[in-house]
């Protein structure tokens, strides 16, 4: 792991679309297993340095004294956040599991996924609290920051980048 603590910016990212607002340090840890897991370019810890549930907890991912592993070639400067749950709409995406989804969600058996009330509210204060110890002058959804692949593409969701764009416009942050 590299040493990073010239933090100036902050990406929000979603637990993509098999999970959901459920028990956030199992799913956390599973997340963890699978980014360290992976056969090609194995992590040494998990990639965000934060998590958020739904009730607001938060948990503490890689140590913020290191550099996150959380955008595609983008890392240096930037604090990564996860929201634990689907923040996507269901048809994003436009592969099979979108077409599932949009489906399950035609007939009524898909939720529209939210962002819980306590969640944004303890999104923002952590953003206010990071900004009490980095000058943090950039906010954005992983899929806004450059030149993002897979599941970059629409994470943190539409459900997430709206969330984003609120956290902006309250706390005076540009986007990437």
């Amino acid at each position: 792991m590299t040493n990073d603590w010239d933090y100036s910016m902050i990406a929000i990212h979603h637990a993509g679309r098999s999970f959901s607002c459920g028990p956030a340090a199992l799913q956390l840890q599973e997340i963890q297993d699978m980014q360290m897991g992976k056969s090609v370019a194995p992590s040494d810890d998990i990639g965000y340095h934060y998590a958020r549930d739904c009730f607001g907890n938060i948990f503490e991912g890689r140590d913020i004294r290191f550099k996150g592993e959380n955008l595609h070639n983008y890392n240096t400067g930037v604090i990564g956040i996860l929201l634990m749950e689907n923040l996507t709409d269901p048809e994003e995406g436009g592969d099979r599991v979108a077409k599932v989804r949009k489906f399950l969600n035609a007939i009524g058996l898909n939720n529209h996924p939210q962002v819980p009330d306590e969640q944004k509210q303890s999104v923002h204060r952590f953003i206010d609290i990071l900004r009490d110890f980095f000058y943090i002058t950039t906010l954005g959804g992983h899929r806004e920051f450059p030149g993002q692949l897979g599941e970059g593409k629409i994470c943190p969701g539409n459900v997430g980048l709206s969330l984003v764009a609120g956290l902006r416009r309250t706390t005076g942050l540009s986007a990437p």
